[in-house]
């Protein structure tokens, strides 16, 4: 199991890894194989998020999160198992192999596709993402 947590204020009050670390540490032991946190802001919105991972697929351990878009623009936490690999790395142009993690199939399809993407994802995942040029957390 691992878990992902976070918060978003309305307020544009900046947040803090910091504001996070009572529920890091909590949440810790459902993710000993590694994790992260990233606060910041999207929009008028003040966001923190973090993951605490747990190795359980090939992919899993590749993973770095909260993972980051190529511009930075994009950030996303999750816990996902992705079963249409193939057709969305056909789809997205990306190598479907075991170094590339699932959060970087998320992260290309929310660049193409938006929220449409999680229509197109099969699987089990819980995610967030926070994208700073819309403006938002989806």
């Amino acid at each position: 199991m691992s878990a992902i947590f976070g918060v978003v204020g309305l307020d544009g009050r900046p947040w803090t890894g910091t504001d996070l670390e009572p529920v890091a540490q909590a949440v810790a032991p459902l993710g000993p194989d590694g994790g992260g946190t990233w606060a910041g802001t999207a929009g008028r919105c003040g966001v923190a998020v973090g993951a605490a991972l747990r190795t359980s697929t090939r992919e899993d351990a590749s993973e770095l999160q909260p993972a980051r878009g190529r511009d930075g623009s994009l950030v996303v936490v999750a816990d996902i198992r992705i079963d249409n690999r193939g057709d969305l790395a056909a789809s997205l142009g990306i190598a479907d192999h075991r170094g590339v993690p699932d959060s970087a199939f998320v992260l290309a399809g929310y660049e193409r596709w938006g929220g449409g993407l999680l229509d197109r994802l099969v699987g089990e995942f819980a995610l967030a993402i926070v994208d700073r040029d819309r403006g938002g957390v989806l």
